[in-house]
């Protein structure tokens, strides 16, 4: 077992990789994605409530497997996977979408021999640029937390100028934010 807390190495995440706990996985995603500036997010999961609920209707109704674990089966992808498609008749022919064919994947199952859990397949390899300045505009580290919005909404209830707003959340909360005023 690689247990990777602190700076991912990526030559070492491979297929084969195995974790010992569901949080030495979790810490390892999460240096992935801030540590190398990888715009990824769970494409999709099972539970292990939802395996072992299957399981015991099963013919077959084998041991269930260890709550501690979280998950059977956990797949992550770049926010680029999928086919590019357009998604307009021509009315607002410039809506944008993430899709790119991103071919970057990180595939982790639980495996009942071993009794932990195993990278099944992994490509760590984008077909887009990847890096701090482009991984600080996605909308997902532009969003605010509460607290901060608490603030931008009590500057804009006193008519701040939003074009200094944006200034001020970009220096004192280092993301960058779009404003829209609704009227």
């Amino acid at each position: 077992t690689v247990f990777l807390f602190g700076y991912v190495d990526m030559s070492e995440i491979k297929v084969g990789l195995t974790f010992a706990t569901f949080e030495e996985l979790k810490s390892t995603l999460n240096n992935l994605k801030r540590g190398h500036h990888n715009p990824v997010r769970v494409f999709n999961s099972q539970t292990v409530k939802d395996y072992n609920e299957k399981r015991l209707k099963a013919k077959n109704p084998i041991e269930p497997v260890d709550k501690r674990w979280c998950y059977t089966y956990y797949n992550v992808r770049c926010v680029h996977y999928g086919k590019p498609r357009r998604r307009s008749n021509g009315t607002r022919p410039n809506q944008r979408h993430l899709a790119m064919d991103c071919p970057y994947k990180f595939v982790v199952s639980y495996d009942r021999v071993l009794k932990c859990l195993v990278v099944r397949d992994c490509c760590l390899q984008h077909n887009h640029r990847v890096g701090e300045e482009v991984f600080k505009h996605y909308p997902a580290q532009r969003k605010l937390t509460k607290d901060e919005e608490a603030e931008v909404t009590t500057a804009l209830s006193l008519k701040a100028n939003t074009k200094h707003l944006t200034e001020h959340i970009k220096r004192k909360f280092g993301k960058f934010v779009y404003i829209k005023i609704h009227m």
